[in-house]
């Protein structure tokens, strides 16, 4: 399997390869750049090594996955990390995705500049909804993948996971507040419970609450970061949707928080289930999961589990979420036309939850 994947990779590399990838930048990631960078060779060499290097991990997940386009799309987006977008296209660039760029700006902004957060410019948007219109100070980029594009759900070939009506979610890394809101607007007599933990991004989302205060019934604050355990210490750099926390060495860093483990926190909130759990929490996605292993191995919750912070999460984490229950089925989509935003879901096979 480590021989196979290594072949694939390589044939992936080679045969994707241009000299030039036009149109083939996020102008709301990237604003002002009309190429996209070009990918040092020391850069790609370290790249393709990391990634051969962990070829055994490649290929469980890769055999993790259900589908061919799923499998497809793994090794897509490891040669995106060798080459880079001036020499590769994601298949996510395709007409969808800029008809929805040019309805974020054209249709959906209501006011420009109304705050600013973490250094990031953000305006107000008014969003059609399923229970009315979603207002939202946000940056364009939360506009784009959470309700144009809708990231956190996967529907393709029949196969469908998604929030439902009556669903208790987890929305780890809440930061402004758009995907507790996609999420409320689809639950119905449902529940959002929403994992923030930095200040700034705490008001403007209480702010995008308050903006849409039936919506807001349906949703719960949790201020804790997400983790393996509980009470540890993290240390936090702030940096808006970018946002990491770390095991900090300090008994009580000065910019640290306490953790929670999902497991922990249900119980002690007596939660009676947990039907989808959201994660895009930069990087700490394995720590967490490892927290929330026995609710997920009890309840087989749905799943949307960001692996794009690092090589080791892209790889390893879809046959990670399969080895928790083994009626899984493992499902891997992209919703950017770069590195960023890959999601790895899970659901329980019909008949077995």
């Amino acid at each position: 399997m480590r021989i196979a994947f290594a072949i694939a990779l390589l044939k992936t590399i080679v045969s994707g390869f241009h000299l030039r990838q036009d149109r083939n930048v996020d102008p709301f990631r990237f604003p002002g750049r009309s190429r996209a960078d070009r990918v040092g060779a020391r850069t790609a060499a370290r790249a393709l090594f990391a990634l051969l290097g962990s070829s055994d991990e490649a290929a469980a997940s890769l055999a993790s996955l259900e589908d061919e386009e799923s499998r497809q799309l793994l090794l897509d987006l490891c040669a995106f990390r060798v080459l880079g977008g001036r020499h590769y296209r994601l298949g996510r660039n395709d007409p969808f995705l800029w008809s929805c760029v040019d309805s974020v700006e054209r249709e959906l902004l209501a006011e420009r500049a109304v705050s600013r957060a973490s250094g990031y410019e953000l305006n107000l948007y008014r969003i059609p909804g399923r229970n009315g219109v979603i207002e939202l100070e946000c940056h364009p980029m939360n506009v784009l993948q959470t309700f144009l594009i809708e990231e956190y759900r996967l529907a393709r070939s029949g196969n469908v996971v998604e929030v439902s009506a009556g669903d208790i979610v987890i929305d780890g890394g809440g930061c402004w507040g758009d995907t507790a809101l996609y999420f409320a607007d689809r639950v119905a007599n449902g529940k959002v419970f929403v994992f923030e933990l930095v200040n700034e991004n705490l008001a403007v989302l209480r702010r995008n609450l308050e903006r849409n205060p039936k919506l807001a019934q349906r949703i719960e604050i949790v201020e804790a970061p997400l983790w393996n355990s509980t009470g540890t210490q993290l240390s936090v750099s702030v940096a808006g949707p970018g946002t990491r926390v770390v095991p900090s060495a300090a008994i009580v860093p000065a910019n640290g928080v306490s953790s929670v483990a999902l497991d922990d926190w249900a119980r002690d909130a007596a939660i009676p289930r947990i039907d989808f759990i959201k994660m895009d929490i930069e990087g700490a996605e394995t720590a967490a999961l490892e927290g929330a292993k026995e609710t997920i191995r009890a309840t087989a919750p749905k799943l949307a589990i960001s692996i794009y912070h690092s090589i080791d999460d892209l790889v390893g984490i879809p046959a990670r979420l399969a080895a928790f229950r083994s009626d899984y089925e493992v499902f891997l989509s992209h919703a950017t036309i770069h590195a960023e935003e890959t999601i790895t879901f899970a659901r329980p096979r019909a008949g077995t939850a």
